[in-house]
């Protein structure tokens, strides 16, 4: 759940809601330092999802730091108080999410985020039902190689004749908790969808920032 894939459309959704509220001239604007912190949080719970915690342990300790992110806000004199609706449709957002992802991978589809109806991308216009459905891309680094893609998350699955060339743009099926200890981090597999081609390769070779 808090793979870099998903915090960078997290990151778009929470930019969003933070422009709405700047926006919105009924409602307090929370200060720039809230939003900052959930985005250090987003980044942080990332980075432990590398030490092989679970899905579920990762998304519990993320709302917990959104709480506390919210309660120290409430608690201190020298900032403006974020209204409390800032932090509720980001904690949407994320169930939303989390859903969504689980289905996807249920269902053995691409991964698409489709924002729920609290965020609304064009601040001053109306809020629709529903955003269009945020594709899950990403592009291959291989260091000028390919990459082999494997029928399953284990380093001794069967592999997929075609292989993914560097700087490829692949689609997201799934992601797997399961990861290997390279070098002394741990990568997790990723499902990849390539030309038609599906498999499974290490989230090392991934760029999800481009």
């Amino acid at each position: 759940m808090f793979n870099p894939l998903y915090v960078k459309l997290l990151k778009t959704v929470f930019s969003g809601i933070k422009n709405e509220n700047e926006a919105n001239p009924e409602e307090v604007t929370a200060p720039e330092s809230v939003f900052k912190k959930v985005e250090e949080s987003l980044e942080s719970t990332s980075n432990e999802a590398s030490t092989g915690r679970s899905r579920d342990d990762l998304y519990k300790d993320f709302m917990e730091k959104l709480k506390h992110i919210q309660t120290e806000n409430e608690a201190n004199p020298e900032e403006e108080t974020a209204p409390p609706t800032v932090f509720e449709k980001m904690q949407q957002q994320i169930e939303d999410l989390q859903r969504q992802v689980a289905e996807a991978e249920k269902n053995d589809v691409p991964v698409s985020f489709e924002p729920g109806p609290s965020y609304n991308p064009n601040p001053g216009q109306p809020s629709r039902s529903s955003a269009p459905r945020m594709p899950v891309m990403a592009m291959t680094h291989s260091d000028g190689g390919s990459i082999v893609m494997r029928a399953d998350p284990a380093m001794g699955a069967a592999q997929n004749s075609t292989r993914i060339p560097h700087g490829s743009n692949i689609q997201i099926i799934g992601y797997s908790d399961k990861g290997v200890n390279l070098d002394g981090h741990i990568s997790k597999w990723v499902r990849v969808d390539y030309n038609g081609q599906r498999g499974w390769i290490f989230d090392k070779y991934l760029d999800f920032t481009a």
